[in-house]
């Protein structure tokens, strides 16, 4: 009869824990970053300082692909219905609801473990197929947050890009 019980009560925290595991996380960022170039083009571009607002939730699955849904917000130019998943290669794509009610894609997202730190690679429309969008190594972009200066931008770029590749073998996760 105790072992009953005891069998009941870690049944129950058990799925407490997968509720509270699963239940969507709730994301605010808000911060300065920089947008620059780092395609062959980038001697001849300045850094530009942004304002960046993410919110959203975090959403967990056993079963499907873990996502990001919410809104972006880059110097009062709103992107909604954004989504972060990531793709059959696990590189996270951000995609962005369009005026006709379909998802465009904006670009690739490096995250790092807590959502406190990304990078964003817009992407372009290819010169030679303007039905292919990729980021164009000429003229390419890069949106970092948080920075507070250019230097703190490309630093923080690098670190989580790093950060990045080295976890690409495991599987995808926010924590």
């Amino acid at each position: 009869m105790k072992t009953w019980k005891i069998a009941v009560l870690v049944l129950i925290l058990f799925a407490c824990y997968l509720g509270l595991y699963y239940y969507p996380a709730e994301v605010y960022f808000n911060s300065v970053g920089y947008k620059f170039c780092l395609g062959e083009l980038s001697q001849e571009r300045e850094m530009e300082s942004l304002n960046i607002t993410l919110k959203g939730s975090l959403h967990k699955s056993l079963v499907e692909k873990d996502y990001f849904e919410g809104y972006l917000i880059i110097n009062n130019e709103v992107y909604d219905g954004i989504v972060i998943t990531p793709d059959e290669h696990g590189k996270d794509k951000l995609y962005y609801l369009t005026d006709n009610m379909t998802y465009g894609l904006y670009g690739d997202i490096y995250v790092n473990n807590d959502f406190s730190a990304f990078v964003i690679t817009p992407y372009e429309a290819d010169r030679a197929d303007t039905l292919v969008y990729k980021w164009n190594n000429v003229t390419g972009d890069v949106i970092v947050a948080p920075a507070m200066d250019e230097v703190h931008a490309l630093n923080t770029a690098k670190d989580i890009t790093k950060a990045y590749r080295e976890k690409m073998d495991m599987k995808w996760s926010f924590y």
